[in-house]
């Protein structure tokens, strides 16, 4: 099981050119070993009006 931080997050729904690929790695390994969480304060942490959200949020709801 791993906690994913809120920078991982942003990483990914910004495309940051600098640690996207890092994250989305990372994010691909811990998944191979257990589940994902957000737990509440990560998730109330996300900036709401970032326009890429909902669908990289759908992305996460459905992955398995």
């Amino acid at each position: 099981m791993t906690l994913i931080d809120t920078n991982v997050l942003l990483d990914l729904v910004t495309n940051d050119g600098t640690w996207a690929d890092w994250s989305i790695e990372q994010l691909e390994a811990a998944n191979l070993a257990g589940p994902l969480l957000i737990n509440d304060v990560i998730y109330a942490e996300l900036p709401w009006t970032c326009s890429e959200w909902p669908r990289t949020w759908k992305t996460f709801s459905t992955s398995s």
